[in-house]
């Protein structure tokens, strides 16, 4: 009985698998107040496919002496893959409108365009819209729908000829129900992924019966033919809508499976489904309104969305940031122009929001989970000054450039020497040093050490990769951070030690000879690097206590990351500086007293060893890993949030600047650390 075969035969597993398969058609058009005498059904594998289908089969006419021909209309805030329609149409030589939202009943009192051409009044167009803004939440009048087809609203207003309407409700079925018997639209896509969350990759094309005539199919699959021949051009589609357009076997068994989904909507949570969601964001905008969550926006410096990831994923709260492939609400809501748009794929600028997204089973609880989030981790509380200072404040002479402060601090020539003018007066001391020979492993403190040509010497050189060569982290397996490496520079090994196993050890420098030593290429951060096995023993020993499969893999001696600043599996830079009074600013929750700009042009220099400031240290959830149970933690990501107002850097990235001569560079605990401002223009 839990035998299901493909549809397309008839033996007994075919044929129940037939029976359950035929109820979820009539099951869906029932969640959409419909019937199988008004529409179908067609499955795709989402509803990116069920667009292209549309794009692929309309009865696109170009341009021509007798008439304009078809036109392709979309809103300017629909979801890419619908707007990726004009590719389609393009080609065709189909005309393109984009239209802005408030432009449909804005111009829609401008009457028809009269023509005298019969053939351009009977061409088909198509007009795309959502019911509900993927990116905004914003719902869109279902009434459009009539007043497109009747010609009453724009665009369809301007042009004479039959309008059908695609009806993008991806994103609208999962909160709200849909009444196509009294909104007809004649294409309706969907996903059933945004509907329950599963299965991926299904989704569905809902065609009113009476516009299926305007889709013409020219490819024919397995499945779809009610007769051909091979040796001439001789076809015969399925009588049936549906078939004719499903290729192949679709994905029969995760159809059956949708009956789950709507038993769960049904049985358990319909009732809330349909106005809690209202009900969840209506009680998150008053809150914020109360709370000042938008001050910080207002004010400030809007939020970094890396660092808003961060913190979110401290609290298991799943948050999605970019534009969720919808770049014109993205453009439109972030205030971006076109060009600016187009600058920032070479620039690297990052136009970004976050969503946070309420459906049929979130709870009042998750509400508040997020509200408590927010609040604690981003909101300024209402600031007061008493009237004396803020009339201070509000006379103050702004500061126009960083230089101008250095001018006011910098002695003259007169009273210090040349040297004095290159540091601030003040020097630290070293007094820590820590290596990190395995990546994300924990770290092996010495009291000096010697300078390679990638930073420190054999400094995150090795690293523990899964049987598919993907490298491991303390994001993904906090129990790295348990493996204690120890380097010998006398007997040349590297040993990892873990409490209650028996210690391993590797050669730090392999033997190139070995006919058994087996080289591949693995990616870190994005680039490749030629790394080499360092054998059985090791991974066997790394396998037992990550309890997977694993193996243990080197940087090879010769190769080089071509990169600005040599480094091998380094995530930035070759150096990590952190401050022990930055360390006290942390724990007290007090605001770091240096801006962004006080690192810019600064170099740094430990006795004879010179390195170059690069930029601030941004922090990921690695920190929040108690490197001693290997536990997660908020902290102290949390109260580096809270210290620096929703930034979480810590500490800045060096690079060693290397000297003429050759002599081999040491550093060692109790070197003077002397900051120095540097005397070129360029940008580090």
């Amino acid at each position: 009985r839990n035998v299901c075969g493909n549809p397309h035969s008839h033996y007994p597993s075919s044929r129940h698998c037939g029976k359950l398969f035929v109820l979820n058609p009539c099951r869906i058009l029932e969640h959409c107040n419909t019937c199988p005498e008004d529409y179908s059904v067609i499955f795709t594998s989402g509803c990116t496919a069920a667009l292209k289908l549309v794009a692929d089969t309309f009865r696109w006419k170009a341009r021509s002496n007798e008439g304009p021909g078809r036109q392709f209309c979309y809103l300017t805030d629909n979801h890419t893959s619908v707007v990726g329609i004009r590719g389609v149409t393009a080609l065709q030589g189909v005309g393109t409108v984009s239209v802005l939202p408030h432009e449909v009943e804005t111009r829609a009192r401008k009457p028809p365009t009269q023509t005298n051409g019969e053939e351009e009044s009977s061409a088909p167009h198509l007009f795309c819209y959502p019911a509900q803004n993927n990116f905004s939440g914003r719902k869109y009048p279902l009434s459009y729908v009539k007043g497109i087809q009747s010609q009453q609203l724009y665009p369809a207003c301007e042009h004479r000829g039959r309008w059908f309407v695609l009806l993008d409700a991806a994103c609208f079925v999962s909160c709200s129900p849909l009444d196509l018997s009294q909104y007809p639209a004649d294409f309706v896509p969907i996903s059933f992924y945004k509907t329950f969350g599963f299965p991926t990759g299904l989704g569905a094309l809902l065609v009113r019966n009476e516009a299926a005539e305007v889709l013409r199919k020219t490819y024919f699959g397995g499945g779809t033919a009610e007769a051909y021949l091979v040796a001439e051009d001789y076809f015969v589609p399925k009588p049936n809508v549906v078939s004719r357009f499903e290729d192949g076997t679709i994905s029969f068994l995760d159809i059956i499976s949708l009956h789950h989904g709507f038993e769960t909507l049904i049985y358990t949570i319909i009732l809330r489904s349909v106005r809690n969601c209202h009900v969840v964001f209506k009680f998150i905008l008053i809150t914020c309104k109360k709370k000042y969550i938008y001050k910080q926006y207002i004010y400030k410096q809007i939020l970094q969305i890396y660092n808003v990831d961060k913190m979110a994923s401290l609290f298991n709260i799943h948050i999605r940031t970019g534009c969720f492939s919808n770049t014109g609400a993205c453009q439109h809501y972030l205030v971006i122009s076109n060009q600016n748009l187009k600058t920032s794929l070479h620039v690297r600028m990052c136009h970004s929001s976050i969503r946070v997204s309420f459906g049929y089973m979130s709870s009042f609880e998750d509400c508040q989970n997020f509200l408590w989030f927010v609040v604690n981790c981003f909101v300024d509380k209402p600031l007061i000054l008493d009237q004396k200072r803020l009339t201070k404040l509000k006379s103050a002479e702004p500061m126009k450039s960083a230089l101008s402060l250095l001018q006011r601090i910098t002695p003259s020539e007169d009273t210090v020497s040349k040297e004095g003018k290159k540091n601030n007066g003040s020097s630290h001391t070293l007094t820590n040093l820590f290596i990190y020979p395995v990546k994300s492993c924990a770290s092996f403190e010495v009291t000096e050490w010697p300078l390679g040509p990638q930073g420190l010497l054999y400094d995150r050189l090795w690293m523990a990769v899964n049987e598919n060569g993907v490298c491991f982290s303390q994001k993904r397996e906090p129990k790295l951070c348990l493996i204690r490496p120890v380097i010998c520079l006398a007997s040349n090994t590297l040993q990892l030690q873990v409490s209650g196993m028996e210690a391993v050890t590797v050669p730090l420098e392999t033997n190139l000879t070995n006919s058994d030593l087996r080289t591949s290429q693995s990616k870190v951060c994005g680039d490749r690097v030629q790394t080499e096995d360092c054998g059985e023993e090791v991974s066997a020993w790394l396998s037992v206590f990550l309890e997977k499969p694993c193996r243990l893999i080197r940087q090879r001696p010769e190769f080089l990351r071509d990169m600005k600043f040599g480094r091998a599996k380094v995530n930035e830079a070759q150096f990590l500086l952190i401050n022990r009074v930055s360390v006290s600013f942390l724990q007290e929750h007090i605001a770091t007293r240096y801006s962004n700009s006080e690192f810019k042009q600064m170099h740094r220099s430990f006795l004879d060893v010179l390195f170059k400031v690069i930029r601030r240290c941004s922090r990921c959830q690695m920190i929040g890993v108690d490197q001693k149970s290997a536990t997660r933690t908020q902290e102290p990501l949390r109260s580096l949030s809270e210290c620096k107002s929703g930034k979480v850097t810590f500490g800045v990235y060096l690079a060693h600047q290397s000297a003429r001569n050759t002599a081999v560079l040491v550093l060692s605990v109790g070197a003077c650390v002397i900051p120095r401002i540097s005397e070129s223009t360029e940008k580090p």
